[in-house]
Order: C-alpha cells, then structure tokens, then sequence
C-alpha cells in the first residue's frame, strides 16, 4: 500500500516537473523572440555588427536554451540558479538594448554608453556561468511564483517605448492595468501573497529606475529603487534596508558621475 503511494507521489512530481519545464521554456523563448524583434526593429538597415549586435546574438542563444528546456535536453538539479541566472541574462539583454542609442567608447574617453554596456556585458557572463551551476549542483525545487503581473507589465513597458500607433499605446494601457489588478488581488490573498510578492515588487523597482532616472537623477532614484525593491520579501527590515539605500545612494552617486565621468544628473532638474 505504502509503495503504491509512493509510486504515484513520484509520478506526480515528475509530471509536475515536466509541466513545468515546458512552461519555464515557454517563456524563456518568447522573451527571447521579443528582445530579438525589438534589436532587429531598433537596428532596421543598420550594420550587423552595430551596438544591437550583442542583445541579438544573446536573445539566440537564450531562445536556444528555452527550447532545450522544453523538449527536456538539459537537466536541471538546482532550479533557483538555473532560473535566476536566465533571469540575469535577461536583464542584461533590456540593459544593452535601452543603451543601444547612447554613445560608446571613442578613443580613450568613455561615453555615456560604456559603462552601462560594459556592466550589462559583466552581468550577462555572470548570468550564464550562475545558470550553469544549476545544471550541476544539486537543491530543492523551486518554490512557486505568480508571474503573470510583472510579465504584463515588462511587455507593456516594451509596447509604450516602440509603439508607433495609438492602438499599441492602449493595448500597453490595458497590459499595465490588468497586471495592477492581478498583483493587488494576488497580494491580498494570503495564500498567494508569497508567490505574488517577490517577482511584483521586483519588477516595480525596475520600472521605477526606468522611469525616475532621468527626470529625478540619480540620488532619488537609486533611493526609492533600493527601498521598493526591500518590499519583496515578507521578512524585510525597513531600518536596514533604509541605511543600505543611503550606502548604495552614496556609491552610486560617486561612482558614475565622479569616477566614471558619465553625464548623469545627481538630483531632480527643477533644482537647476
């Protein structure tokens, strides 16, 4: 008796593991389709090897590893890393795409592009060789999350930034709306609040540097970025996460505009 319920325990957790993998993969490969339409779109006519060229060559390689996931090619062993590591490169690739416009390197002086793409560059290797561990290393699987509303909003943002008509501007509207929706319901179910809190609250923080940067500057943005961010965890300690702001406010106000020489606003524009 006890073998057969263990024997059907196992099935349901291959299954369920299998679910899983196709739905993981799925949506690997259609962020990659997304990113690699956008860099085409962005570099219409342009050379092959001009500044979109390393989101498109990552947005390949990412969808290849999505439909390896699905068809169950690679064994994961340790979820979090595996999928965390996607996750890295997949910021990367936003990030080399919003810089797509700055200037780069010329000579020797840096511009406003070099830095922001060098660290994208970094975080896309650290991503890969954090995604290659979970196929090494041994965990638990990964706990469940809600990603519908940080999805619909990531690919709302995408909408309103290459929109050319008013029908895209308004399918954006109703993207962003919709994952509002979902997330409020999601956070005032307590059942759910955990699966919906941490990938929420995270995008959020991104969305908001996006946002803040330019017309905030750096000080307040890097601030509320970093305290939005705290608030995805249930286990957030407001005090540390106030003096860990003011640390990182600090770091990156003398970091980029002093030590690096980038032309980023340290404060609002109506305080000059």
């Amino acid at each position: 008796m006890s073998e057969g319920a263990q024997t059907s325990a196992n099935t349901a957790v291959i299954r369920r593991s299998q679910e899983h993998a196709v739905f993981a993969g799925g949506i690997i490969v259609a962020f990659a389709i997304i990113t690699l339409a956008a860099s085409i779109y962005h570099n219409a006519g342009g050379a092959l090897f001009g500044p979109t060229f390393e989101p498109r060559a990552i947005s390949v390689l990412l969808g290849a590893v999505g439909i390896a996931v699905m068809l169950r090619r690679v064994t994961i062993r340790n979820e979090q890393d595996f999928y965390g590591g996607i996750a890295l490169v997949g910021l990367a690739i936003v990030a080399l795409l919003a810089t797509a416009d700055l200037q780069g390197m010329r000579g020797f002086a840096f511009g406003p592009a070099t830095a922001p793409r060098l660290f994208a560059g970094l975080l896309a290797i650290l991503g890969g060789a954090v995604a290659i561990t979970g196929l090494l290393t041994e965990a638990p699987p990964l706990e469940r999350y809600d990603l519908r509303a940080p999805a619909l909003w990531s690919l709302a943002y995408f909408v309103f930034h290459y929109a050319t008509t008013p029908v895209w501007m308004w399918i954006g509207v109703a993207m962003y709306v919709l994952g509002a929706v979902l997330a409020i319901l999601g956070l005032r179910d307590p059942k759910r609040n955990t699966m919906v809190r941490g990938p929420v609250f995270l995008v959020i923080s991104v969305l908001v540097f996006a946002e803040m940067i330019r017309p905030m500057g750096l000080v307040a943005t890097t601030f509320v970025t970093v305290m939005v961010a705290s608030a995805a965890t249930p286990e957030v300690k407001w005090r540390d996460s106030f003096i860990w702001a003011i640390a990182l406010t600090i770091f990156c106000s003398l970091l980029f505009p002093y030590a690096l020489a980038l032309p980023f606003m340290l404060w609002p524009k109506f305080w000059y």
